[in-house]
């Protein structure tokens, strides 16, 4: 099944095989969780904020190492992203803030989160739950249907909206290409959120076309312009139709 989808991917294309990343539901429940250690927690005299617990539990998980800050005296530890943690160190690190929670000398009362607080799009680290167009319509009796028909396997035709509907997509990445490239990625889940209607193609599409301006972030102009007029082709669009920033 991988060797007859392959065949019909874009030349160039870069496929990255790695385990499942936290869930939406697990995001939620850490949030939470590390909101209400803030509230309820005073460490060595101070009340430390949501971000400061997550490097703090983060740091015991993966029992960090520190370097030497930049300002004399200080120590940085690294690796403390949480983004890229697997559903089992999720799973792990939810574990070590309720046995955290659990010694009397800082007890914590933990509430469940309601479905309402699980996101669907996230500016915190995380990719959106939803490729773009990915959301269903309930049609009466029960069943559920895409919000546009995917294509037929190993077609390579896009429709007249799935162009439109890209076009926009490299418009706002190109936009956000700069020294970051979470602020890509912030860029590909706000237009996840919208839930814009997407053939399977297109949305395969989407994600390359996100890569691609993701490495572009750092590096210069002609890298952007080449990652621009890629994916552009890959978008079967013409570069001068779109209203990019110079």
């Amino acid at each position: 099944m991988v060797a007859a989808w392959a065949r019909n991917v874009e030349y160039g294309t870069i496929v990255e095989f790695r385990k499942k990343t936290r869930s939406a539901e697990q995001n939620a429940k850490l949030h939470a969780m590390l909101g209400e250690v803030a509230e309820q927690v005073v460490w060595y005299g101070r009340k430390l904020d949501i971000d400061d617990w997550k490097n703090m539990f983060t740091a015991s998980l993966r029992h960090a190492d520190v370097i030497p800050g930049i300002d004399k005296g200080t120590i940085v530890p690294l690796g403390m992203k949480t983004s890229t943690m697997t559903v089992e160190e999720m799973g792990n690190l939810i574990e070590l803030i309720y046995a955290f929670g659990s010694d009397p000398e800082h007890p914590v009362q933990f509430k469940e989160p309601q479905e309402s607080d699980v996101p669907h799009a996230s500016d915190d680290g995380s990719e959106a739950d939803l490729l773009p167009g990915e959301a269903s319509n309930t049609e009466p009796g029960g069943s559920s249907e895409t919000s546009s028909p995917d294509q037929p396997s190993g077609s390579n035709f896009l429709t007249d909206e799935d162009k439109r509907n890209l076009g926009e997509f490299i418009v706002r990445l190109n936009a956000a290409v700069g020294a970051d490239p979470d602020v890509v990625r912030m860029a590909r889940n706000s237009f996840a959120a919208e839930q814009r209607p997407l053939s399977k193609l297109a949305k395969e599409k989407a994600e390359t076309i996100t890569g691609h301006f993701r490495d572009a972030c750092g590096k210069s102009d002609e890298v952007r312009q080449a990652a621009l007029a890629f994916t552009c082709a890959l978008a079967q669009i013409d570069e001068q139709d779109l209203a990019v920033q110079p």
